[in-house]
């Protein structure tokens, strides 16, 4: 319950694009979880005809709403999922982003992965370390 007064702490013209954030992170969440990787990418895909030019604001007010709505929210979001639900926020307005998915030994036996959104020069969800070796983009 103590997520709620954050929700009223948000800028009244914000309020829509979180609860859309909300709910692509849920959406997210169902078909990381549930739907095989190959048939999921037709959830998330990139627009046809996207915006050349989207406006730096805009990406920025997405991001913010994707990081104050996976802090409201009560499920577990890991990377893949907050990526893939900006990935259809940002399909929803035309804006072409690159998700990529990237690996690092941390030592020499443990393997880690990560995944990360970036729109023209912005990226919506965090790069994280430079350690990450970038295997795949789509």
């Amino acid at each position: 319950m103590a997520k709620v007064p954050a929700f009223w702490r948000v800028p009244a013209g914000e309020w829509l694009l979180l609860a859309e954030a909300v709910a692509f992170l849920l959406t997210a969440k169902c078909v990381v979880t549930f739907v095989p990787f190959d048939k999921g990418r037709r959830f998330y895909p990139n627009p046809s005809n996207p915006d050349p030019n989207p406006h730096p604001t805009r990406l920025k007010k997405i991001r913010r709403a994707v990081r104050r709505a996976n802090r409201l929210a009560w499920w577990q979001n890991v990377c893949i999922v907050q990526s893939v639900a900006a990935r259809m926020m940002l399909s929803r307005r035309n804006i072409h982003s690159d998700l990529s998915l990237g690996v690092q030994f941390d030592g020499n036996t443990e393997l880690s992965a990560h995944a990360w959104l970036k729109a023209g020069p912005i990226f919506i969800t965090p790069r994280g370390k430079q350690s990450f070796r970038e295997i795949h983009t789509m």
